[in-house]
């Protein structure tokens, strides 16, 4: 055999063994990738008059350690259809001849098709950097996008795909929303009030337009609409201005509509003026006299409404807390609410499509939400919870003490409640405090709030029903947060480091201690005499109190990284010799401290991107509270390996849960608190195969639509408002 031949026969060898190497590695590598954990269908079979319906859960990748979770569907998640992520913040929607156009405050204008409803895809982005403010709207085929950096934007739409550039106009005074008619403009600005453009001659180019006339305003312009000759002008603290400018020299006021309240929204449709404010109030009025306006009805939602669009007898409410609410108008007088639906991130203009609404919900891009399914839901928020109690404000933090509930609001109010015989809690108190309260703590028949910039004060609840500030005590920088043990309180201060007092007489705290930390304190927990402390970026620090006026630092342990590039520390919990450290963007982290001297991380959980900003733990379970998309489930049986069960809650805007029975109170912002049925674990779970498991779920005390959350040990799954059960 010539060397040719023999040298080709050994690269023949090696190039098969190679290939057989590469197969057998696919095939390792395939056969170890499992099937992606999914629901594909739940059927429940009812009992005859038992305590028990049985399901049979089809779907994809169950295995050994597949678990099931129900809870009640919070939100009306059952109606959500899909979401469309974009980058940036989506700040205004609108929707014409099978396109989307979205404003959006990072971008700039993007467009998207609506040849698949559910699957809307960008077809074409027009970038101009960052906008602050974006708004849309629309006269015939020309669209006109406003920005208080560029001024107002005039596109063609007659081809979506490649929409031309008609006119840049620049407006001075910051300009936030614009309306069109013919040849003319009509925009609102921050710092000019509003003026009114020529138009006639549009261009390109950096030319000047001319200024008709303009309106000076008493205060910040906050939505613009013109219709048939009238302008109607909302401001942040005048309520609606009417102006007829038929003669645009000489815009003149008609009159004013609702002065006192803080308008945040509006539309006119069919001779009616419908006005949404920051508290939630819808107000129709009918305007077929425009100078002599008439209240047909209201009602208050409770959220804060920031688009409204009408179709038929509906109106669609893009809601900042909660998400989108429907509102039956077949009777002016007496309009209805008819459901909500909570969605991913803030809610700031609804648009609708073939069944479908589109909502624009900032950072989290566009939610879309099925209009057939709305007739099924429950009608609002409260026929979803055991009891509910919408505070006048924002509610951050509560507190439980037996029957007695402590909440706190933004309205600078401590607010105290009570459930009697078991049921519904009813205010039986109020107390208006210094700050905005960061935390609560309590010993005996004291509580000590954290109260940011005004320090801690001390509150006597001995009789709740007439609370008594007994001191207040100011510290450099805010408190951020506190905790109790024995004679001893902590508080967390944002740009200090830590204080230590003696409440040995709880009305009159005195300072022993300042430790100073070189970060931005978030939290702070104590068990049997050492202190962890959350400080930021600057991971978790743990101190050892030595004596009555002497702590030291006995160890800092910083983030893993990448964590330490993106982690923020905001909330700490010490258990059982492990601290849970809620970490901003991150998830859980899990701190060894059963040697205090030796504490280092023990685990870490991933969960979706969002804000986790607080903890609450008993036994094996944990709430992990996520500000942007609702509270996680976890199980902490093992703590050096925690397990995912599931977002239970999925409301967004939640700051804090407590545990409470067979409840959970959620404090959920502008939405209130709310009291919820606490999720259950079913333990019953039969699989056959990797593709059908077999659940009994015991019938919950109230009824309503369910949702079922399966996870193994690394993926999660949710099927929202599969369940029905009756009421009992």
């Amino acid at each position: 055999m010539s060397r040719e031949l023999l040298y080709l026969s050994l690269l023949g060898v090696f190039l098969s063994a190679g290939i057989l190497v590469l197969l057998a590695g696919y095939s390792a590598v395939y056969s170890s990738n499992p099937v992606p954990l999914k629901i594909e269908s739940v059927r429940q079979v009812p009992s005859q008059g038992g305590e028990f319906d049985e399901l049979l859960i089809s779907g994809k990748g169950f295995d050994s350690e597949t678990r099931v979770v129900f809870s009640a569907d919070i939100g009306n998640q059952r109606a959500l259809a899909g979401n469309v992520p974009l980058s940036g913040s989506a700040n205004d929607v609108i929707i014409d001849n099978d396109f989307v156009y979205v404003a959006n405050t990072q971008i700039g204008l993007q467009v998207l098709d609506l040849e698949s409803p559910l699957r809307p895809t960008i077809q074409d982005t027009h970038y101009l950097g960052t906008l602050y403010s974006t708004d849309l709207c629309q006269d015939e085929n020309r669209l006109f996008l406003t920005n208080s950096r560029q001024g107002v934007r005039v596109y063609d739409m007659t081809h979506p795909l490649q929409m031309p550039l008609l006119a840049s106009i620049m407006v001075p005074g910051r300009p936030l929303f614009s309306q069109a008619s013919g040849d003319r403009l009509y925009v609102a600005t921050v710092d000019g009030g509003v003026q009114i453009i020529d138009i006639s001659r549009p261009s390109t180019n950096k030319i000047d337009y001319r200024t008709i006339s303009s309106i000076a305003l008493p205060g910040k312009p906050s939505a613009l609409v013109y219709e048939n000759g009238i302008l109607f002008i909302a401001t942040v603290n005048s309520g609606v201005l009417v102006y007829d400018v038929t003669d645009h020299e000489k815009p003149a006021l008609m009159t004013s509509i609702a002065p006192e309240r803080h308008v945040s929204t509006i539309l006119v449709d069919d001779h009616i003026l419908y006005l949404g404010d920051k508290l939630g109030r819808i107000a129709l009025y009918n305007i077929r006299n425009p100078a002599v306006p008439s209240l047909l009805g209201e009602i208050t939602t409770g959220g804060w409404v920031t688009g409204i669009t009408r179709k038929g007898d509906r109106l669609y409410l893009a809601d900042n807390y909660y998400g989108l609410i429907v509102l039956n108008i077949e009777k002016p007088e007496f309009p209805q609410i008819v459901a909500r639906i909570a969605v991913k991130g803030q809610a700031r203009s609804v648009a609708l499509y073939h069944g479908y609404a589109y909502i624009a919900c900032s950072v989290n891009g566009l939610q879309l939400v099925s209009l057939d399914s709305l007739e099924d839901v429950l009608m609002d928020f409260s026929d979803r919870i055991y009891s509910g109690f919408n505070a006048l404000d924002y509610v951050t933090q509560t507190l439980v003490d037996d029957d007695w509930i402590y909440i706190a609001d933004s309205r600078y109010s401590l607010q105290i409640l009570k459930r009697r015989n078991g049921k519904k809690a009813v205010m039986v108190s109020s107390l208006a405090t210094t700050g905005r309260i960061m935390g609560f703590a309590r010993k005996g028949n004291f509580l000590y709030l954290a109260e940011n910039e005004e320090g801690v004060s001390v509150v006597d609840v001995s009789d709740p029903r007439y609370p008594r500030m007994v001191n207040n005590l100011r510290f450099s920088g805010k408190a951020t947060g506190l905790a109790v043990e024995g004679d001893t309180l902590v508080v967390a201060s944002l740009r200090t480091g830590i204080f230590r007092l003696d409440i040995s007489t709880p009305w009159e705290p005195r300072l022993v201690e300042t430790i100073p930390i070189e970060d931005r304190v978030r939290d702070v927990d104590i068990s049997d005499g050492y202190l962890y402390v959350a400080a930021e970026r600057g991971g978790v620090k743990v101190f050892k109190i030595e004596s009555e006026q002497a702590s030291s630092m006995l160890k800092s342990i910083d983030f893993p990284w990448p964590m330490s590039n993106f982690s923020l520390a905001l909330a700490i919990k010490e258990q059982d010799g492990y601290l849970y450290v809620a970490n901003g963007a991150d998830g859980l982290l899990i701190v060894d401290v059963g040697d205090p001297e030796k504490a280092h991380v023990a685990a870490r959980l991933d969960l979706s991107a969002g804000v986790f900003t607080s903890i609450n733990l008993e036994g094996t379970r944990g709430y992990i509270t996520d500000t942007r998309s609702g509270v996680h489930l976890i199980d902490i049986s093992n703590p050096e390996s925690p397990r995912n069960l599931g977002r239970v809650i999925t409301l967004n805007g939640i700051h804090d849960v407590q545990t409470h029975g067979e409840s959970l109170l959620v404090s959920a912002g502008g939405k209130g608190m709310a009291e919820i049925l606490r999720p259950q674990e079913l333990k019953n779970v039969v699989r056959e195969g990797t593709r059908l498991l077999r659940v009994s779920v015991p019938r919950p005390k109230r009824g309503g639509w369910y949702s079922l959350h399966i996870s193994n040990r690394n993926e999660q799954t949710s099927a929202h408002g599969v369940l029905s059960f009756p009421a009992h």
